[in-house]
């Protein structure tokens, strides 16, 4: 198995490759509550039995076995969280912030007793929203503080790998342009992955909209939406995080008005079939039974 040393090598150079795809080095943004597939090169054996998952965040002493052989660890974890997909990549549901950190996928060969040199080492960032209740300012108007935060490996220590390669965050409105400081509202960002707007309530429009954008160079995604109602309570304060993917969720029962005609149709004829057959059943046996008790007479 890898051992600590080994693993911290691959992490060094994985901060180093944060963007794109390098010699089997990912680096990959989610919002909590994704749904997330972490890839796996190089797979020996389809069936997974060649295939190891290893974890390890900022602080831990040792990386954390997630797949051996195969087999999904789920040691203080939910039964349905981690599942092993396409290609014996890593499915993570419902991610949160203690699921960021560096992922490794190793393949093993010889019953586990070889391994091959070639890991996919993945960092896997995730981005979280808080809303802040309304407060009140020195000119007696409420205002609600939105912030958007990129938490990576390492804390924000990270950030300036983040940075350097591109990677940024800012408030855009619902046209899509980005938010410039104004009378309107203020912009505030502690680092380069965490940005704050400041909104305030009482001088706004009804469902006004904005959106917190992660920048990794030319490529733009929209991570939250962000919708703000003019009032006086938190209530007025709402935030959603669009799903990409919903393989998690367990299949529901289908609903009697969503069948396909043909079932429907099926549910109905067998009862009846079995029926038709039991009456002709009961009238063939019906003349033996008059003809016997004719004889007995």
């Amino acid at each position: 198995m890898l051992e600590s040393t080994e693993f911290l090598m691959a992490l060094l150079i994985s901060v180093l490759h944060f963007t794109g795809v390098s010699g089997g080095y990912l680096n990959v943004f989610y919002s909590a509550g994704d749904d997330v597939s972490l890839p796996c090169a190089n797979v020996v054996h389809p069936d997974c039995s060649s295939t190891v998952w290893l974890y390890n965040r900022a602080g831990s002493q040792a990386p954390v076995e997630k797949v051996v052989m195969g087999q999904i660890q789920n040691e203080g974890e939910s039964p349905e969280r981690l599942n092993l997909g396409t290609y014996c990549s890593l499915d993570i549901c419902n991610i949160s912030i203690e699921d960021t950190g560096v992922y490794v996928c190793q393949q093993y060969i010889d019953k586990g007793r070889k391994k091959v040199e070639k890991d996919s080492v993945i960092q896997l960032s995730v981005l979280t929203m808080s809303v802040s209740t309304p407060e009140e300012t020195f000119n007696d108007s409420l205002t609600v503080t939105l912030t958007c935060s990129l938490l990576t490996y390492g804390g924000p220590d990270t950030c300036d790998y983040f940075l350097q390669d591109g990677i940024s965050l800012s408030w855009v409105n619902e046209t899509g342009a980005v938010l410039l400081e104004d009378s309107s509202y203020k912009l505030t960002m502690t680092s380069g992955c965490n940005i704050s707007l400041v909104v305030p309530l009482q001088t706004m429009e009804n469902d006004r909209k904005w959106l917190c954008q992660l920048s990794e160079k030319t490529r733009k995604s929209f991570v939250y939406l962000i919708s703000v109602w003019s009032g006086e309570t938190a209530d007025s304060v709402s935030f959603t995080a669009p799903k990409r993917q919903n393989w998690c969720q367990r299949p529901v029962e289908p609903d009697v008005n969503d069948l396909p005609v043909s079932r429907i149709v099926l549910c109905v004829a067998l009862p009846l079939m079995v029926i038709i057959v039991a009456v002709f059943i009961t009238r063939r046996n019906r003349p033996q039974e008059q003809k016997n008790s004719g004889i007995e007479l």
